[in-house]
This record gives C-alpha cells, sequence and structure tokens, in this order.
C-alpha cells in the first residue's frame, strides 16, 4: 500500500473489505465471515460490500471479538 493509498483510507467515510480488514488486523476471509455473520455491519451497493468507518470504530471501541 502506498502512502497515498494509506491517506486516502484513512479519509474515506467507508471502507472495501480487504482495507477494514487491514485496520481490524485480521484476515480478508475472516472480515467477511464476520460480515455474513452479521458481526460487522455493512452497505452493499451493486456487488460490492463498503464498511463505515463508523463500523470500524465502534468494533474497536467496544473491543468485539469477532472469533
Amino acid at each position: 500500500m502506498t502512502l497515498q493509498d494509506h491517506a486516502e483510507e484513512m479519509n474515506s467515510r467507508v471502507l472495501t473489505v480487504a482495507q477494514a480488514a487491514r485496520q481490524l488486523n485480521i484476515g480478508r476471509t475472516h472480515a467477511y465471515r464476520a460480515i455474513h455473520a452479521g458481526k460487522i455491519g455493512h452497505i452493499k451497493l451493486g456487488g460490492k460490500i463498503l464498511i463505515p468507518k463508523a463500523e470500524i470504530d465502534r468494533i474497536v471501541s467496544e473491543g468485539v471479538n469477532e472469533e
């Protein structure tokens, strides 16, 4: 990831699953499983799954264990 990619990710209000997984320090597959289990709130836009940054903040602040 380039510095510009990182800056854009930090400023974005929504993240891709891969970006959210990086911020949560989990694998992408684990993130998809958590999304499908209802543990990570998301937005489906067309065929794309996006995670609001506020959802990442919620998970981190609550200390949600995704396992």
